[in-house]
């Protein structure tokens, strides 16, 4: 009985207590402008489609970092959210021939051929090297670059031909050092890393290292000391010093 009588007792006070506090807070213009969340999506990117018929743009995915594809019909306004696969499908641009119903992009390294009056595009090449720069000639045959080599197609049959390759006045100095600058097994200790990878364009980083051992001793140089032409009372070899000084 004591103890029913002290539950009936806290029942109020917990009730009480648990009653959330009052929302003093009072919402603004500025307060409601500081979520992204309340004034939704901005389009990004907008542009013609391919066939220049609807207009295309992203725009962000809930409070991801993802970006949908959508589709508007520019008549009737309607929007249409493209899926993955379409959108990975989408051709945005290249070069069209001189009838304008054909258009050649590359994507993914690949030769695109895109239909105007069909809608539809065919991939041209399956390589594993990368085309690139393709674009229609005046006859209808289409050029493009594939390993430095400049490469013709016919459309029609499909026959590469005509290859080109054109001057390139890259010094031979360049040309040969161009291996060792992008080698990782070559010239890195784990082979993870090339020259390249810091020093773009075999430039320098303007990075500066303080090579040597903070905690090391000097010592004494006990070998033969050479220096050749050295003036009279010029110094003579000194010691080895722990660290090396800033080197570039």
């Amino acid at each position: 009985m004591p103890i029913l009588l002290t539950i009936a007792i806290l029942l109020p006070q917990i009730a009480v207590d648990s009653t959330p506090p009052p929302i003093t807070e009072t919402l603004s213009l500025e307060t409601i402008m500081s979520d992204p969340a309340w004034i939704g999506s901005a389009p990004e990117r907008p542009r013609w489609s391919a066939d220049a018929e609807t207009i295309l743009f992203f725009r962000r995915r809930g409070e991801t970092s993802e970006r949908d594809v959508i589709r508007i019909d520019p008549v009737t306004g309607e929007e249409t959210v493209l899926s993955d696969v379409e959108a990975d499908a989408m051709i945005s641009s290249g070069d069209w021939n001189h009838a304008r119903n054909l258009m050649i992009t590359s994507r993914n390294g690949d030769l695109v051929l895109f239909d105007r009056d069909s809608g539809e595009s065919t991939q041209l090449t399956r390589t594993t090297a990368s085309e690139s720069r393709p674009r229609f000639l005046v006859d209808g045959r289409i050029a493009f670059e594939r390993g430095g080599v400049t490469i013709t197609r016919d459309l029609a049959t499909g026959i590469e031909t005509d290859r080109r390759r054109l001057f390139d006045p890259t010094p031979t100095a360049i040309k040969d050092g161009r291996p060792f600058l992008y080698d990782t097994h070559l010239t890195s200790g784990l082979g993870q890393a090339s020259c390249a990878s810091c020093h773009i364009d075999g430039r320098t980083d303007r990075l500066a290292w303080d090579l040597g051992n903070p905690a090391g001793a000097v010592i004494p140089f006990d070998g033969d000391c050479q220096v050749p032409n050295g003036p009279p009372g010029a110094p003579t070899c000194i010691n080895w010093h722990p660290m090396k000084g800033p080197l570039v």
